[in-house]
């Protein structure tokens, strides 16, 4: 009975197998290593482009390379979010209606858009920066401008909530980051707006007490122009006045 052959040891075949197997695992890592490098290229492609036309003024392109690299290239950077928010912040108050179209035509599905159309995306995008931001400075920026977009957007109808709600985020921003000079800065502004409507009328009264009717008059006059909380505190007190002046005769 014939015995089957055993099959000889063949190193230059094995030999062979191996390097064939460490080509295509080598190919493979290589492949691996190029898409990496390839998407690195591409997320430093996508910021520099928006840091370009940020410096440039032109926003609308700022915010679709700064969401292309968070978004499309799925790079985690607060530091870039930070900045889409900034872009859109400063295209909210110069875009264009067909520059805010295109912008929400590419990034469509993501909730913080360009410019939505209630304008407010801004501060969908700062805010969502202050609550998560690992980075102190990041958060205390955020919050800063959640205060600032917060009073500007209803700065035709500034009331007690406004001015306070925007001081509480100020506050916030110096919480985070004590050094954030522009916060404070913004903080004692708004608390001086505050108690602007105490101050006018703590010096109408006291011309009021002297029988200087006209002046306390002119005095509450220009001051409720340039802040109508001050009649909305002191609601039929100019009238008053007025009628006060007729009967005198002053």
């Amino acid at each position: 009975m014939n015995q089957p052959k055993k099959k000889s040891f063949d190193i230059k075949q094995l030999l062979v197998s191996v390097l064939l197997l460490l080509i295509v695992s080598t190919l493979v890592f290589l492949g691996i290593l190029g898409m990496r490098k390839s998407k690195i290229s591409a997320v430093n492609s996508a910021i520099n482009e928006g840091r370009k036309a940020f410096l440039e003024a032109n926003y609308r392109d700022a915010v679709i390379q700064f969401v292309r690299a968070t978004d499309s290239l799925k790079y985690e950077s607060e530091a870039t979010e930070l900045n889409t928010a900034h872009a859109m912040f400063l295209l909210s108050g110069s875009g264009t209606a067909k520059e805010t179209k295109s912008v929400q035509e590419v990034i469509q599905n993501k909730k913080d858009s360009a410019q939505q159309s209630n304008g407010r995306s801004d501060m969908e995008a700062y805010t969502t920066l202050s609550a998560t931001a690992a980075d102190e400075l990041i958060a205390s920026i955020a919050y800063n401008q959640v205060g600032i977009v917060n009073y500007r957007s209803s700065k035709e109808q500034v009331n007690d909530t406004i001015v306070q709600n925007s001081m509480d985020y100020f506050k916030a921003a110096l919480i985070a980051d004590p050094k954030n000079e522009t916060a404070r800065y913004n903080y004692e502004i708004l608390k001086k707006k505050s108690e602007y409507p105490d101050l006018v009328m703590k010096k109408v009264r006291a011309l009021v007490k002297e029988n200087r009717y006209n002046e306390a008059h002119q005095v509450m006059e220009t001051a409720i122009k340039n802040d109508p909380r001050i009649e909305q505190r002191n609601q039929g007190f100019l009238k008053r006045l007025k009628d006060i002046i007729k009967i005198d005769g002053q």
